[in-house]
């Protein structure tokens, strides 16, 4: 019997008042959580076993969150003056700082929430897209 990636993906986000985004109720791929300390790295989690997303769909898809940001997407970022945000595996449960978390569903989707107001929200976004355009060589084509 083959069991599918559906199937055993089970990394979730909880967040507490609850979202409206429909993106953080499905299995998710990964979460990029982009701390409020300006030399914090951004941290990246996928289910364990599963090999880390490459560079550039991180940059993409911090550069998607950055334009939804800027245009005050309801559809893909949540603004909230306070939550709690928890990440819940099979063998752990860890309470993340809810600065920016991006998240992308295993069908695709994104989104995204936020503790700070606008504009520090587009600060945020505006440093991982600095931090993982970091990654990649931009001198090879």
């Amino acid at each position: 019997m083959t069991v599918s990636r559906s199937a055993w993906c089970v990394m979730k986000i909880s967040v507490e008042p609850m979202l409206s985004l429909a993106v953080f109720s499905e299995d998710l791929q990964c979460i990029i959580c982009i701390g409020d300390d300006d030399g914090a790295v951004p941290e990246v989690y996928v289910d364990e076993g599963v090999p880390r997303p490459d560079r550039h769909l991180l940059l993409g898809l911090v550069q998607s969150i950055l334009m939804a940001v800027e245009e005050a997407d309801a559809e893909a970022v949540a603004f909230r003056q306070s939550c709690t945000v928890r990440l819940e595996r099979p063998d752990e449960t860890k309470d993340l700082n809810p600065g920016l978390i991006v998240v992308r569903s295993v069908s695709g989707k994104f989104g995204a929430v936020t503790t700070a107001d606008p504009k520090d929200a587009r600060r945020l976004a505006r440093r991982a897209v600095r931090w993982f355009t970091g990654t990649i060589r931009l001198d090879i084509p």
